[in-house]
């Protein structure tokens, strides 16, 4: 039963961590890290559960969470660091094999079903996510990268470059925060660019075969009926 709902359970995981990191934000006294960390650990967690389908996938995405979750525990005893900035990596890594796993699992899984467009839905908001975590660390190595960035700890600035991840995958393109390196740039033109194609072509083409698939049920219960 909850196999069959996976992907509302990782769109549920997603809009924790997504509201968590905004609410920690606006809210420092509630500890923003912890908030932060703890919604993407619930993340991990679920989208471990959707790769249940494959045993490597499966275990690949278990030490991934593991890696993760330890990092951050280092990261709050030893203040270090650079561990924060490794356990972001293991995130990004696991977010990418999370929207491999579930493009393939939506598009070549069978029958399209409300969960499997849920899943879209999923894939939609692990890629805003993840070239959140990819500007972010690319601020950590060269910080000239963007303009705008107001945040002073670590958190404020992700939730920040989750925003404009997001504003750049919708192109809303609010001005706010500017890229100013070229590979900022092209980065952002390169995000923008695959959240239209998402939309409009594997978004579309879903909502297509599923309409199209229930079309197909509904006329052979009535050729059923008849005869």
């Amino acid at each position: 039963m909850i196999r069959k709902y996976n992907y509302v359970l990782l769109l549920g995981g997603l809009l924790v961590m997504l509201l968590g990191g905004s609410l920690g934000t606006e809210h420092p006294q509630a500890s923003t890290r912890l908030v932060v960390d703890l919604s993407i650990a619930v993340v991990l967690i679920l989208g471990v559960w959707s790769l249940v389908n494959s045993r490597a996938a499966f275990v690949t995405g278990m030490a991934l969470a593991a890696v993760a979750a330890i990092l951050t525990i280092a990261t709050y005893a030893t203040h270090l660091d650079w561990l924060h900035y490794i356990a972001l990596f293991t995130v990004l890594i696991f977010f990418f094999l999370t929207c491999l796993i579930a493009v393939y699992d939506v598009l070549l899984g069978g029958r399209i079903t409300i969960n499997r467009l849920v899943g879209a839905a999923c894939i939609y908001l692990l890629s805003g996510s993840l070239w959140g975590i990819v500007y972010f660390l690319l601020h950590i190595v060269s910080p000239e990268s963007f303009d705008g960035i107001l945040g002073s700890t670590r958190s404020e600035q992700l939730n920040e470059f989750t925003y404009y991840s997001f504003v750049t995958l919708t192109t809303l393109g609010y001005g706010d925060v500017t890229p100013m390196l070229p590979i900022a740039r092209t980065l952002s033109y390169i995000e923008a660019v695959l959240g239209q194609l998402y939309l409009t072509v594997l978004v579309a083409a879903l909502v297509g075969i599923h309409i199209a698939d229930r079309r197909d049920l509904a006329w052979r219960e009535r050729s059923a009926e008849s005869a």
